[in-house]
């Protein structure tokens, strides 16, 4: 059994809150966050709640989507389209 992220049941509680969108969409913006989650997380940053995602986080990830050469129109799809996230992203 594997135990889940604190961060990513963060951002689902923050997701499913907010209730905004139809399921589907609240279902797209929480696969979205997991993926933000594991690029955060492979770059060893170690932040436990959703709240305390800053700038800094956010730069870190897309920086390493860019050096994956993810274009630009693709991440703006990822977690920056995510308001039900609490706009953090």
């Amino acid at each position: 059994m594997t135990r889940t992220d604190s961060l990513i049941t963060g951002a689902i509680k923050a997701i499913k809150s907010a209730r905004r969108g139809s399921a589907k969409t609240q279902h797209n913006h929480i696969q979205e966050a997991k993926r933000f989650t594991e690029t955060l997380r492979e770059l060893g940053y170690g932040v436990r709640q959703w709240k305390n995602i800053s700038n800094k986080h956010v730069g870190a990830v897309v920086k390493s989507w860019k050096a994956k050469g993810l274009a630009t129109s693709t991440m703006k799809e990822l977690p920056g389209r995510c308001p039900s996230c609490g706009g953090l992203l």
